[in-house]
């Protein structure tokens, strides 16, 4: 009987070194245990916790599971129809996923019962109708979420910029740039939009300026500082986000290099 319980007990101390040694099984164990504490004891705000912690690109690839989020975020809105943050969190989901037009519908659901207290819904509608081709409206919603902020982070400027461009309104652009330069003066991802607006408006020595600055500021961003302008991505497919970004910095440099040089020739 002894030699059994050693037995025993030695193998559930192999399966739990298993667990931990493994990220994929110890991942599993966690929904597991997850399911099982949430259907014990099921509350929306648990559901909203579990499907945060699944859906947070920081926590690492071992927690990240966008099928698992949606679950809890769903179960959510089933035991409180009228959660404050659940519509939100789907809606990011769907965006994720492609599904442009229900994510749209989720994220109105979102600002519909709950204006005041959401300004961030009104940034996801604008990323959502920028990716639709609404970039008028984008801007709109951009703009009121700033103006909804003490202190706007750099993202807002740059995604108000992005939809300007996209909008064939690069002047416009240029100077949504320049305020959140003005706010985040060390910022790559403000200067290269800075950069790509001044191109586009035949301001081409400016934005080669603007250019070699966004890469200059570049060179300390590391893939968790990659990770924080992109919530919600898989952190898998986001290891090398830092090095892409700073490759895509490079190759703008010397496309506007190359057309200042061109310019100045004829």
């Amino acid at each position: 009987m002894k030699n059994l319980w050693q037995k025993c007990a030695a193998a559930g101390l192999l399966a739990a070194i298993t667990i931990i040694l493994s990220p994929q099984l110890s991942a599993r164990a966690a929904y597991a245990y997850e399911l099982l504490v949430y259907n014990l004891a099921p509350t929306s705000e648990r559901a909203l916790y579990y499907g945060q912690k699944h859906f947070d690109s920081l926590r690492g690839s071992h927690d990240y599971d966008i099928d698992a989020a949606e679950y809890f975020f769903t179960r959510a809105v089933a035991i409180e129809p009228v959660h404050p943050a659940a519509y939100h969190e789907l809606s990011r989901v769907a965006f994720l996923r492609g599904n442009l037009l229900t994510a749209l519908a989720l994220i109105n659901i979102q600002i519909g019962r709950f204006e005041k207290d959401v300004p961030n819904a009104y940034y996801v509608r604008a990323l959502i109708e920028g990716y639709l081709g609404r970039y008028d409206e984008a801007a709109l919603d951009y703009e009121h979420y700033i103006s909804l902020q003490e202190a706007p982070g750099w993202a807002a400027y740059n995604d108000l910029a992005w939809v300007l461009l996209k909008a064939n309104r690069p002047r416009d652009a240029a100077r949504a740039a320049a305020r959140g330069i003005a706010a985040h003066p060390q910022n790559p991802w403000l200067y290269n939009s800075f950069a790509i607006a001044l191109y586009e408006s035949g301001e081409r020595e400016a934005a080669l300026a603007a250019a070699e600055t966004a890469l200059y500021f570049a060179d300390v961003v590391t893939d968790e500082m990659w990770l924080r302008a992109y919530p919600g991505n898989d952190p898998r497919v986001s290891a090398s986000g830092a090095d892409d970004f700073r490759a895509v910095l490079g190759q703008n440099m010397h496309t506007i290099d190359a057309e200042t040089a061109r310019s100045l020739i004829q």
